[in-house]
């Protein structure tokens, strides 16, 4: 269990390197999205950094921001500029404590969001609900005040409909208190009469639907065209030359330039820190980039998702204009696009022009930061712009003009990617930090930070949804979570992945999540919990850690021998499947063997360029399938037993009796983006 000593950090050291003499080892991060849960990450780097270099850095939403600011401060640190080789222990991890300060009477975090002017009503009802005011007022006050004309029309209709059925009503009693037969019928008719006309009071109101509906429109138009959010990122009053005042009063886009920017030691008005700054090269295809930053957004328009830096897709374009982009992005970092774009890209229709992004490596960290954090509602989304295909076109002739492709946050489709950088023999480790919420009826001072204690726990996934209050909200709740993170959570019950996941858990009623106005306090127990989540994968995993006393058989050695023993089980039973379809013949008695062999390609897609080429693909497949075959034929009886994967057959109810890792990993078939090592 992490003490008060480990939450507070004092063990971690005082400088990005914990002691004189020990070599910072290098490792990789995966960082689940949580909005301002994402606040636990500074503690978690800074400690990290103290024994880790970070070579590959992975995150969506929040922890998009996390990664792209441990990125660039690994720009800083190997940089020549004084204090910069400290930039975890001296920036990065005073991040929680900086946003909890307070300014104008407010904590920082809560004047990152700053809402578009034709917003700032919806915006105003929003953030009283966080603060757990009553809002019937408010959403009363906002309604009388965009349809006040309206109402009032049929205000007044309605009175004087409701006051003649009150004239005709009295007008009843009065004939029934005479009681004669002519009188009672007559009293009847004006009760009836008067009964009608109170109804038909209401009548106003509907024949007046649309127009009230049309004069409550706007804000939720503007909204619409805000990027269907009610927070751009940018504080239009706050001067884009100075670094402190966008750290200190601009929007969370502004704080989050000025972040990267300082980290990697720079001023907002140098040049953004790009891609290429990260990789130390700007050669795609370089053996060893210094540092990869893979961040994931979601393209609404296509249903899809991309990952930063090489978010074109296959036969798929990007463009932007500096108008779809301004707000969402400081000035600076916009004047940078334009400025290493290729202007032979660019693209003229209907009097706009759209500028192709540019290649990976000029491409500005920011930018993919601020297409993973786009939170639906609260957040705007980014405007670019698809092209099919481009060719150069003579100038009057007519081109194409590009699509509107809205991309938001990245937690959409994909909220913690567990599997962006995974090797099936990993030289160094790949820590994930996950986010989730404290069980229900767990006390607030339980124990916040857990790891797998053993090989076979986390294999039952926890229960993420309560349904027993029957809510049709938490019902919905739960279809959305499982369509965006069923994948992951499949992912994070398979050995050699669950016993590297860290999991920070937060109280869902005053830490992490939406709660946009946490105090100072609540900041620094959220900054607690990623210091001692941070210490905990030192201790586990780093050979000076001194180990894990609570699970001592978890280390690296014990990771990396799982991830060999399911890699080679899911090679072999990939290899099974390669046998099996190499002397499959098809209807017209042809097998994959006869396909290569056939000189002639004519007729099939996809040909080889040449005969050599074909002759050396030829052999090659013909080695694997040998191979694939010997190792169907090693391990006898089959099905029963397999070379890597022990016996299949006979496993007692808490486990194998011959200690293979379950569940068994399985190789598929996806589509993987534009990144020529990765390809």
């Amino acid at each position: 269990m992490a003490t008060a000593a480990d939450m507070s950090g004092r063990d971690a050291g005082s400088g990005d390197g914990a002691t004189a003499g020990t070599e910072l080892l290098d490792c990789d991060l995966v960082m689940r999205g949580g909005l301002t849960s994402g606040l636990v990450y500074p503690g978690t780097l800074a400690v990290l950094a103290t024994r880790y270099r970070f070579r590959c850095i992975g995150g969506a939403s929040a922890g998009a921001i996390a990664a792209g600011v441990a990125a660039a401060a690994e720009v800083g640190r190997r940089g020549p500029n004084a204090p910069f080789p400290t930039v975890f222990s001296n920036l990065v991890a005073r991040l929680a404590d900086d946003l909890g300060g307070m300014v104008d009477g407010e904590t920082r975090l809560k004047t990152l969001f700053h809402p578009a002017e034709p917003v700032r009503a919806l915006f105003e009802i929003g953030w009283a609900k966080l603060d757990g005011e009553e809002i019937e007022g408010r959403l009363l006050s906002l309604v009388g005040r965009l349809a006040r004309p309206t109402l009032s029309r049929a205000g007044l209709l309605a009175i004087a409909i409701g006051l003649a059925g009150a004239l005709f009503g009295g007008l009843g009693a009065a004939a029934m208190a005479a009681a004669g037969a002519g009188p009672f019928a007559i009293a009847v008719a004006l009760m009836l009469l008067g009964a009608a006309s109170l109804v038909a009071a209401l009548l106003p109101f509907w024949t007046a639907r649309r127009r009230i509906l049309a004069d409550l429109s706007p804000p939720f138009r503007a909204m619409a065209e805000n990027g269907f959010g009610l927070c751009p990122g940018v504080n239009p009053a706050v001067d884009p030359q100075s670094t402190d005042a966008m750290a200190r009063h601009g929007g969370f886009a502004d704080w989050m330039h000025a972040t990267i920017q300082r980290a990697a030691g720079r001023s907002v008005t140098d040049r953004p820190v790009t891609v290429a700054d990260l990789w130390g090269t700007r050669d795609p295809w370089a053996p060893d980039r210094a540092v990869d930053l893979l961040l994931t957004t979601t393209n609404l328009t296509q249903q899809l998702p991309h990952q930063f830096p090489f978010l074109e897709r296959s036969s798929s374009f990007l463009y932007f204009t500096p108008q779809a982009l301004a707000g969402v992005l400081p000035a600076r970092v916009i004047a940078h696009l334009v400025e290493t774009r290729n202007p032979e890209f660019d693209i003229v229709a209907d009097g706009v022009t759209y500028h192709r992004l540019p290649r990976a490596p000029d491409l500005p960290v920011l930018l993919g930061v601020r297409l993973s954090m786009s939170f639906p509602f609260l957040i705007s989304a980014v405007k670019l712009f698809e092209c099919p295909a481009w060719e150069p076109k003579a100038p009057d002739a007519a081109q194409p003009r590009p699509s509107p492709c809205w991309f938001s946050d990245g937690g959409i489709t994909s909220n913690f990617p567990v599997a962006s950088f995974d090797s099936p023999l990993p030289a160094r480790p790949t820590f994930c930090i996950n986010l989730a919420d404290l069980p229900p009826g767990e006390p607030a001072e339980a124990e916040r930070v857990r790891m797998a204690s053993s090989n076979t726990d986390g294999i039952r996934a926890p229960l993420r949804s309560d349904l027993a209050d029957g809510s049709f909200a938490t019902f919905l709740g739960a279809i959305v979570d499982a369509a965006r993170n069923g994948r992951e959570n499949e992912q994070m019950t398979l050995p050699s992945q669950r016993d590297r996941i860290v999991t920070v858990l937060l109280d869902p009623r005053s830490e992490g999540g939406l709660h946009l106005n946490m105090d100072e306090e609540a900041l620094k127990r959220l900054a607690g919990y990623g210091r001692a989540a941070g210490l905990k994968l030192i201790q586990r995993f780093h050979p000076e850690g001194g180990g894990d006393r609570e699970a001592p058989a978890m280390t690296w050695a014990n990771h990396r021998w799982g991830r060999i023993r399911t890699s080679f089980a899911g090679l072999e039973a990939l290899a099974l499947r390669v046998a099996a379809g190499w002397a499959r013949a098809d209807a017209e008695g042809r097998t994959v063997a006869d396909m290569f062999a056939a000189a002639d390609q004519k007729g099939t897609s996809y040909p080889f360029g040449s005969a050599a080429a074909l002759r050396r693909a030829s052999q090659a497949a013909g080695r694997i399938a040998e191979e694939a075959a010997r190792l169907r034929d090693a391990a006898t009886p089959r099905p029963d037993t397999s070379v890597f994967d022990g016996e299949r057959r006979g496993p007692t109810r808490r486990g194998r009796e011959d200690g293979a890792p379950r569940p068994t990993l399985r190789f598929q078939l996806g589509p993987v983006g534009l990144d020529p090592r990765r390809s």
